[in-house]
């Protein structure tokens, strides 16, 4: 899998700690004064290294030897427990030149165990590395006389050490990477044929087929295996999080459904490091409150199971409200809103559901209870369009106090100090919330900008025909009582205000805010850091100060990845741009050797990237490109009627090697890349699937793509830019499907690789290489851009990655909506290598 994909996968909670408006470094917190930010304080010896990686801190003896994989232990905590288990572990790793990292500060330990961190690592604070296995029990027996028994949660990929907080995993020590089955790249250990196979790091315990597990650790995999008879069965996981699960399930006695949800002690911690345990709790004795309440489901039982707590209610055979806006709103569907008898029916039917809505939480209110949570994934209607409320784990009793440490962004009423609890007024405010969202379901954009409320008030009421009662209830959510304030619309003059206005030349790691990946990787890059803003700014035609450059070009050549998104043969793009031609060339080059060792064909961090650069760079890069291209075919590219699970898409799909090929083509006369072009973009159509509406979209595990970056609209950049160069690689009906799914009206994030923009770069390709006339979903997609909006300084920024935070990068931010706002006006580039003239142009 790219680095990309990978990425993706990063937990967003980290970096959202320091800033409430940009993704940012979580350790810029040390110097602002967050108490549970401070670092835990280790002394070491002399001889001993002592580092810091993101999270964690590392405790290494200067001259240690140790092995590349094995048995190791990990300590569980909370934060009332970590003092004393890092004192423990110190006391008797250091004497004994033990091998170990602890998570660096109270707060990064409440991130890792929160609601929804990844459950394979929750829990595990200080991990410890054991030579052998007399090194592995002498510590599992000295620590668990100084600490067994202390309060952790279970940490559910690993075999438990009597009561805990103690566990031990096989597992690697040293950082290895393969590619799993799928094509994701995991962390690897070494099997014994000297291959490297994934090291799976799952919920549950995985020991490689080829380990013995020494006979005390026997004694610990058997205990945990020993659970208590149940009267109910487990059937189905509904959701998982790190809080634990929620099932359907049947009571053994009578086949009664129902629905189970599990609570895991000292788990799934909120902004108040209350467990999952406390908060079942508290949703145990609201359902005792409010039995028997319409929209309230039916408590059967509470009972313990292997140490956790699980609740059993009432099943019902419904979807959440999410689910049931993804299938049934007309706009996200081609040809929206054309079809009038469509909008008809989806107003009825969704103001249905908001008076059904309304009536349960009077009900609620008039029991003198509030849910203190209601969003779209806690409702629940059933096909007759039947509601029930569920998750009742921050409702509060009349005159009770329940802080409130988890919500819901866009749906969580905002709130005057942290300590403020739960009541009415946050039902209330949710309540408006969704009766706008059901109709333009991008309603964490108001949470940054309330000011654009009206704007998406008045769409949603005009397109759908709403009643004046709607809008009433709307707006005594957000508070609007005048008439709106204008607003500033969003357009290539006003995203690059913002960008100019976020500009931090005097950091080190980032020159704009962008999306995680610059933390992850490089702040130069062109995806998320400075080299992408900078050439979107130049396709702009816009000044840059020469200080900005300076600043990309001083840290460029001590970037180790060599690709045009993720490294540097994007960053001598953009310099090349800026009229550093000599250091572009000199960084080209560098980027050139680098990839022609690698597998990597992808578009994003791989030879197809650098490839494009090479050729974007003149006649002298052509032959260099040639031979990355040879690569590929010799290595990469199979029979087309082969899937090797690799992402579809242009960023991290095949369809990028086929746009690398085709320019390689035009730029040499050798139609054998366009044969080879064809193939690559006839392996990622293996993987694409018709939606309910005829349109062709990127399948995988289920979920449809339609995005540039991973999805259709990178399958149709391929296709016109082969059309461009005279070979129908798409048939008739297939551009249609990819029209349609290019066009849907409803698209929850603004950004270029999975957003608006990056759908409207493969419309204007098409349109441009005579494939189809887009022009009608282009200029619907540039109106829709506004609501995405949001005021920043004197500019307009969007919001990048999940609706987060504010980003100026490319990839998902201001800089590349700019750009591709200013090239379907004047057929400036807003991709690099996508520089097609218009047909007959």
């Amino acid at each position: 899998m790219s680095a990309l994909r990978q990425a993706r996968r990063a937990n967003l909670d980290l970096f959202l700690l320091a800033d409430h408006l940009h993704f940012e470094d979580p350790f810029r917190m040390d110097a602002r004064g967050d108490e549970r930010m401070r670092p835990y304080e280790v002394v070491l010896p002399d001889g001993w290294s002592h580092g810091t990686a993101r999270e964690w801190n590392t405790a290494f003896p200067v001259c240690w030897q140790g092995p590349a994989q094995g048995w190791k232990i990990h300590v569980a905590a909370i934060p009332r427990t970590a003092r004393a288990v890092l004192d423990a572990v110190v006391e008797h790793c250091v004497p004994r030149g033990v091998a170990f990292k602890y998570l660096r500060s109270e707060l990064v330990l409440l991130v890792c165990g929160a609601k929804y961190a990844s459950r394979s690592a929750s829990g595990k604070f200080v991990t410890i590395y054991p030579r052998d296995e007399g090194e592995l029990f002498a510590a599992l027996d000295a620590l668990q006389e100084r600490i067994g028994g202390l309060a952790g949660p279970t940490i559910l990929s690993d075999l438990r050490w009597q009561e805990g907080p103690l566990h031990v995993r096989y597992g690697g020590f040293v950082e290895r990477w393969c590619d799993d089955e799928e094509g994701h790249r995991v962390h690897a250990i070494e099997a014994p044929d000297g291959s490297l196979v994934p090291d799976q790091r799952r919920p549950y315990v995985v020991i490689p087929e080829w380990v013995d597990v020494p006979g005390r650790l026997r004694l610990a995999e058997e205990g945990r295996a020993e659970l208590a008879e149940c009267e109910y069965t487990f059937d189905e996981a509904l959701h998982f999080s790190n809080a634990g699960g929620v099932y359907r399930g049947r009571r053994r006695s009578d086949g009664l459904p129902v629905v189970l949800k599990e609570a895991r002690p000292n788990a799934g911690l909120d902004g108040f490091g209350t467990d999952a345990v406390e908060r079942l709790e508290r949703e145990y004795q609201a359902h005792i409150a409010l039995d028997g309440l319409h929209g309230v489901p039916a408590l059967i039982d509470r009972f313990q199971l292997g140490g956790h707590v699980f609740l059993v209610s009432a099943y019902s055979d419904a979807d959440t409200l999410q689910h049931w806006v993804a299938v049934h709103h007309p706009g996200v569907r081609a040809g929206f809103p054309a079809d009038g008898a469509a909008v008809a029916v989806y107003r009825e039917r969704a103001l249905g559901i908001l008076r059904s809505l309304t009536a349960c939480v009077g009900a609620l209110h008039a029991s003198s209870w509030a849910h203190g949570d209601l969003h779209p994934g806690n409702v629940l209607v059933d096909a007759h369009g039947r509601l029930s409320i569920v998750d009742f784990e921050l409702a509060a009793a009349a005159g009770s106090s329940v802080p409130v440490g988890l919500g819901c962004p866009g749906f969580a009423r905002p709130r005057r100090g942290r300590d403020e609890p739960t009541g009415v007024d946050d039902d209330h405010y949710a309540l408006g919330a969704l009766a706008l969202w059901l109709f333009l379901p991008i309603a964490i954009v108001l949470a940054f900008d309330p000011a654009r409320a009206g704007q998406h008030i008045a769409w949603a009421q005009d397109t759908f025909d709403l009643p004046s009662h709607w809008r009433d209830l709307v707006e005594r959510s957000y508070g609007l009582s005048a008439p709106s304030v204008p607003l500033e619309p969003l357009g290539p003059a006003s995203l690059v205000q913002a960008v100019r206005a976020s500009a931090t030349p005097d950091r080190a790691d980032r020159l704009f805010p962008g999306d995680v990946l610059l933390y992850l990787e490089n702040g130069r890059q062109f995806a998320a850091g400075a080299a992408g803003v900078l050439w979107s700014l130049h396709q702009l035609g816009e000044d840059v100060p020469e200080a900005w450059v300076d600043w990309l070009a001083s840290g460029a050549r001590g970037i180790a990845d060599p690709g045009l998104l993720s490294g540097q043969a994007g960053m001598a793009l953009a310099l090349g741009a800026r009229g550093r031609v000599e250091e572009a060339r000199a960084l080209l080059a560098e980027a050139a050797e680098r990839i022609s060792t690698s597998d990597d064909a992808t578009l994003y961090s791989g030879r197809a990237g650098v490839g494009l650069a090479l050729i974007d760079a003149g006649a002298e890069g052509i032959d260099t490109a040639a031979r990355l291209a040879d690569g590929i075919l010799d290595r990469r590219v199979a029979a087309a009627g082969t899937v090797t699970g690799a992402a579809a898409g242009l960023v991290d799909g095949w369809s990028g090697v086929a746009v690398f090929l085709t320019a390689l083509a035009e730029a040499t006369g050798d139609h054998r890349y366009l044969d080879q072009a064809q193939r690559c973009l006839a392996r990622d159509l293996l993987v694409c699937s018709a939606g309910p509406d005829g349109a062709l979209l990127v399948e995988e595990r289920g979920v449809l793509y339609p995005y540039l970056a991973h999805g259709s609209a990178g399958i149709a950049v391929a296709g016109a830019r082969l059309a461009r160069a005279g070979r129908d690689a798409l048939t008739a009906s297939q551009v249609e499907g990819l029209v349609r799914a290019l066009s849907p009206t409803i698209v929850i994030e603004p950004g270029v690789f999975d957003g608006r923009a990056g759908l409207m770069i493969a419309l204007d390709q098409l349109q441009r290489a005579g494939v189809a006339d887009t022009r009608a979903p282009i200029d619907m997609h540039a109106r829709a851009l506004d609501w995405h909006g949001v005021a920043y300084r004197d500019g307009v920024g969007v919001l990048g990655r999940g609706l987060s935070r504010v980003s100026m990068d490319y990839a998902t931010g201001a800089a590349g909506v700019a750009a591709v706002l200013s090239s379907v006006a004047t057929g400036r580039p807003a991709f690099p290598g996508l520089d097609l003239p218009r047909a007959g142009g």
